[in-house]
């Protein structure tokens, strides 16, 4: 998947952006889930949202069907 290096970094970045107290309960608790609503995708860990990505975020709508069947909880 073509997406899958800019989503690392978009997601590093968010991860970096994050309160420093945030990033401690994250790194205590690191397991990230990704769920769909409607043509967004939201990232969390700890009980946290971190970052989104929208349907375009994705090269291409092939891409973005294979990311939300492989990875995402509904």
């Amino acid at each position: 998947m073509t997406a899958s290096r800019k989503l690392y970094g978009h997601l590093r970045a968010a991860l970096d952006a994050l309160p420093p107290e945030q990033r401690e309960r994250i790194r205590l608790d690191p397991g990230t889930s990704a769920h769909q609503d409607g043509d967004r995708i939201d990232f969390r860990a700890a009980g946290i949202t971190y970052a989104s990505v929208d349907r375009q975020f994705f090269g291409s709508e092939v891409e973005w069907i294979e990311f939300v069947a492989a990875h995402t909880e509904r």
